[in-house]
């Protein structure tokens, strides 16, 4: 489901921003020094640090379904906070703060994410899906997840999804859709590599 609410914030920024022509990308790579020294073009970056329970959502009493004379009873979903934090990448330093104020205006619209652009399994959600900043207090210290990335510190933005975790739904399909394989073109393990990238496809 996580897979499914990238390419649903990724249609909706596309959307409002808006983009056109690819001229600006959305990355939901780990934006490390690698990572930022191979860009090409202006960048959006999400970058996912953070997957935990939302207490104050959790809900205990059993769910009745009732349907053709017959009742189920069940747990309802959980609700799991999904974190990201996002930051803009450009040349020049103005088109960044642009790029991140214009990102923060369209998440701000949206209290919850639009029903016409959820993909895969979020279609098929029994709630709706939320999304909001978290408060300051709940944020992880900027220094510290900077450090771990190896990377300068820069402003962002933190955006919290609320999904739901049915945990007794039971998921069919691969759990791996990309493969990449190195082939090493010098001869003492040091390089220069190849990487060849093979892709699944996704389940409809």
């Amino acid at each position: 489901m996580i897979s499914d609410l990238d390419e649903t914030i990724k249609k909706l920024l596309t959307r409002d921003l808006p983009i056109k022509n690819g001229e600006v990308e959305i990355s939901f790579e780990t934006p490390n020094r690698e990572w930022a020294a191979g860009r090409v073009k202006p960048t959006i970056n999400l970058y996912l640090y953070q997957i935990a329970e939302n207490l104050k959502l959790r809900q205990t009493d059993w769910k009745v379904e009732k349907n053709d004379g017959q009742a189920t009873k069940r747990r309802p979903p959980k609700r799991i906070n999904v974190t990201y934090m996002i930051t803009a990448w450009a040349g020049d330093v103005e088109d960044e703060h642009r790029l991140l104020w214009r990102t923060l205006a369209v998440l701000s619209k949206h209290h919850t994410l639009p029903d016409d652009l959820l993909q895969g399994d979020l279609k098929d959600a029994e709630v709706a899906i939320k999304a909001t900043f978290p408060p300051e207090d709940e944020i992880l210290n900027p220094t510290d997840l900077w450090n771990v990335l190896s990377n300068d510190i820069r402003p962002s933005i933190h955006y919290r999804v609320v999904l739901p975790l049915d945990v007794f739904k039971r998921f069919t399909g691969p759990l791996v859709l990309k493969k990449i394989i190195k082939v090493e073109q010098g001869l003492e393990g040091k390089g220069p590599f190849e990487e060849i990238v093979q892709e699944g496809k996704k389940k409809e």
